[in-house]
Formats: structure tokens, sequence, C-alpha cells
């Protein structure tokens, strides 16, 4: 698993599961096949594609780009994009669906 702890941008495709660490930036414009995981402290800026999305308490994540399987949201979530799988929140969550997302093959 690869670990983000500073600001990064990405463009390339990464075939591995990633975390975004506290104090963590991704600007992710490529695309990461295996789980995006955001914890507690990091930030991820989703304009590419992944594989899962996961958002941890105290984690927050703006996906402008594409899932192509679930999310689960424990964190705070932006889906100004799409989320091809199921949207799942748990805990404290926020989760915020722009007009015009798609969640699950359904536009919002």
């Amino acid at each position: 698993m690869m670990q983000i702890t500073s600001d990064e941008q990405w463009y390339d495709q990464v075939e591995d599961d990633v975390a975004v660490e506290q104090g963590g930036r991704l600007h992710l414009n490529g695309m990461v096949t295996g789980r995006l995981i955001v914890r507690r402290g990091g930030t991820a800026q989703i304009n590419g594609m992944v594989g899962d999305l996961v958002i941890e308490q105290g984690g927050y994540a703006n996906l402008h780009g594409t899932c192509t399987g679930s999310v689960t949201n424990e964190g705070e979530l932006t889906v100004a994009g799409i989320i091809k799988g199921q949207l799942r929140e748990g805990g404290d969550a926020t989760t915020t669906v722009v007009p015009g997302a798609y969640v699950n093959g359904q536009q919002r």
C-alpha cells in the first residue's frame, strides 16, 4: 500500500491501494485501480478514477471523477461525479451529493 503524507498531484495510473494519511493531500487526475483510503486528517480531490473509496472518520474527499466500485464514508464526502457501486455511510458521516451526480447508476 502506498502512503501519501504531503501535498501530491498524480496524473498516472497506480495499480495498488493508496492511503492518504494525516496531513496528506492528494490531487488525483489519474487512476488508482485499488482502494483509495482517506484517513483522519487526510484530504483527496479526485478528478480521475478510483476502484473503491473509503473515507475514515476525520477524512475529507471531493469526488468529481469516477469511483468504479463502492464508497464507504465515515468522514466528509462531496460527490459531484459518478459512483458506480453502493454508497455506504456510517458514524457521523457527512455526504453531499451535488445535483447531476450519479450514485449506483441513478442520477441525483
